[in-house]
């Protein structure tokens, strides 16, 4: 159930296995929509063994650097080197995407393969259990897989204590030309109470804004100065995205389970909400190839990831702390950052960049 990054990925990982997929997309037409994606190593491991690097690599960008800069002056406080670093460090590269490019190539991917049928404009809403599978609009099926987002509506029926809960924040987005801005930098421009990304959208001469604030404050220029200032000064299309998460304790039911958003949105400030979709797919798939039946393998796949997921959302928490700090604590982070070496910073991710799983 939903033909996005995780469903798509789900059916091209499950059908690589042999198995016989249907997805479900409510909507009539997949089309190419969304915004920014930034594709760490570890999600990449998981599109290259589904033998999509190729088609990956095309569509996206490899920025050189990663900088973290003052929002105020415009001065790096820290600079990574990406390019140079992630593919010897992870066996993969950092990419940034336009989100809609990365959903053509899943869905390319999956209409050239015969075990895949994608159904579109039809929404599923409620599944039934049956002996040895779950009956969905009066037919039978092995399994279902709610892959439909934050907003889903199977949630309710697998897990009825789970919990969406708003941040309090907002990511307002916005899209520029490249014109001036450095296309091979993923630039995050840090400042008290509120933060900017910039980066180029894969292959495409756009730039991508995301800027993070309280819901009640829209993007403000002169929160900021220098090439910040401009960038937000220079966008007009803002569009809101309030922030919020899911706490589920339960990802499973009989035979019905949930990846991605639907089990676990975050908020993005580790940039991990699309590759944690990615490799839920990747490990559920691996884990009904190996275990004696669907039940185990979703026990199996719950308990391989919910501690790294976890994980993974503790680090966004801590990333949004660091961007917003503001007063002493700003004072502090600007005389401590500088000094960390690239490598150490790196070590800090090894968890996350060095293993999709």
């Amino acid at each position: 159930a939903g033909g996005g990054i995780a469903g798509l990925t789900a059916a091209l990982a499950l059908s690589k296995n042999g198995h016989k997929v249907k997805v479900f997309e409510r909507a009539n037409t997949l089309e190419d929509t969304g915004a920014g994606i930034q594709l760490s190593p570890n999600a990449n491991k998981v599109l290259s063994k589904l033998g999509l690097d190729k088609a990956v690599t095309a569509m996206s960008f490899e920025p050189e650097v990663l900088q973290l800069v003052k929002g105020k002056t415009g001065a790096v406080l820290s600079t990574l080197p990406f390019k140079s670093m992630m593919q010897q460090r992870y066996g993969a590269p950092y990419l940034v995407a336009h989100r809609g490019d990365l959903q053509s190539v899943l869905l390319e991917a999956a209409n050239r393969n015969s075990n895949i049928q994608i159904k579109t404009g039809k929404l599923i809403e409620r599944f039934s259990d049956i002996a040895n599978g779950v009956e969905i609009a009066g037919e039978k099926y092995d399994l279902i897989i709610a892959a439909n987002g934050i907003s889903s509506a199977l949630r309710a029926q697998i897990d009825p204590d789970a919990k969406v809960t708003a941040d309090g924040q907002t990511a307002w987005r916005a899209t520029l030309p490249i014109q001036n801005y450095n296309p091979n930098a993923v630039s995050v421009y840090i400042n008290a109470g509120t933060h900017l990304v910039a980066y180029k959208m894969g292959a495409r001469p756009v730039l991508n804004l995301v800027y993070v604030s309280a819901n009640d404050r829209p993007p403000n220029a002169e929160a900021f100065g220098g090439k910040a200032k401009e960038l937000i000064n220079t966008a007009s299309d803002w569009k809101a995205w309030p922030l919020a998460s899911v706490q589920s304790d339960v990802w499973h039911k009989g035979r019905a389970v949930m990846i991605g958003d639907a089990a676990h949105a975050m908020t993005p400030h580790a940039a991990q909400g699309g590759a944690m979709a990615i490799e839920d797919a990747m490990v559920l798939a691996d884990c009904i190839a190996t275990c004696p039946d669907v039940v185990s393998a979703f026990v199996a796949y719950q308990t391989k990831r919910q501690l790294r997921l976890a994980r993974v959302a503790a680090l966004s928490a801590q990333n949004r702390a660091i961007y917003q700090m503001g007063g002493t604590m700003a004072l502090g982070r600007n005389l401590v950052m500088p000094l960390v070496p690239p490598t150490l910073f790196l070590k800090r991710l090894d968890w996350l960049y060095g293993s999709p799983s």
